[in-house]
């Protein structure tokens, strides 16, 4: 339980840091220039449109209008048939 009050204490903290990299590789592995997006492209199934935004205005949208777990604006869960072992994160496509 101490663990669980720590990252309840903490990622609120790296929320932005967590959801540049989800969304857009941030800090994540590769070239910046080529690997990091600078944009999300999303398709609007209500209204058949293709929207697309820059990912700064983007994941400032997602922060202040998706409330996740733990502080942050993702939900966190098992794999199937690897609970203690990986986690996978869900973020929400606006």
């Amino acid at each position: 339980m101490l663990f669980l009050k720590i990252m309840e204490n903490e990622l609120p903290n790296l929320n932005k840091k967590l959801a540049q990299w989800a969304y857009a590789g941030i800090g994540g592995y590769g070239d910046p220039k080529i690997h990091w997006a600078k944009y999300m492209v999303v398709f609007k199934n209500e209204t058949k449109e293709i929207e697309m935004e820059k990912m700064d205005t983007y994941i400032k949208n997602i922060l202040q209008n998706t409330k996740g777990q733990m502080g942050t604006s993702f939900q966190w869960t098992y794999p199937s048939k690897k609970k203690g072992k990986s986690i996978q994160l869900k973020g929400k496509i606006v």
